[in-house]
């Protein structure tokens, strides 16, 4: 069975072959962007794009470095299901997410390797690319990300009136 992840040859984008899930775990460790390319075999535009915009050195450069790639075919059950997720109508479509998985960028056409690269560098900045760390046995909702020059932040406790009384 095709995974709906595929993996691109050398000389292009090195897109990985995992589920979102994981990278946005390995995105919020690692303090990078996410980088979603939606596509499909019969899309013209999209296998333009393949030839030109994916195989730019700056354009490998930026999202090797510093975002965790992803190649989904919506042609596949899994990428269908994605797509109607994020509800991708237009091909190709390229969603950006910050490390914490928050969407900054929803490009729906044909991009040249230059506009791609402007994109990615205008959001590879360091608000978009925090590591995030999780305290053990706590959901990642109720924590605060962390980066790594900064120490942990513990929230605020209010006292309730009976605890402010003097015994």
């Amino acid at each position: 069975m095709m995974s709906v992840f595929t993996f691109a040859t050398s000389k292009d984008v090195l897109f990985s072959s995992m589920n979102i899930k994981e990278a946005r775990q390995k995105a919020s460790q690692e303090g990078k962007l996410i980088f979603l390319d939606f596509h499909a075999q019969w899309c013209s535009p999209c296998t333009w794009m393949e030839k030109t915009t994916f195989t730019d050195e700056g354009v490998i450069k930026i999202l090797q470095e510093d975002f965790i790639a992803l190649k989904i075919d919506i042609d596949h059950k899994e990428g269908y299901e994605i797509k109607n997720q994020y509800d991708v109508k237009y091909l190709p479509t390229i969603l950006i997410f910050n490390s914490e998985g928050i969407m900054v960028e929803r490009i729906e056409k044909t991009v040249t390797p230059r506009t791609l690269k402007d994109l990615l560098s205008r959001h590879n900045e360091p608000n978009n690319k925090k590591i995030v760390k999780h305290t053990i046995n706590s959901s990642p909702t109720q924590t605060k990300s962390v980066t790594s020059d900064s120490v942990p932040v513990l929230p605020e406790m209010s006292l309730t009136e009976d605890e402010t009384k003097e015994y």
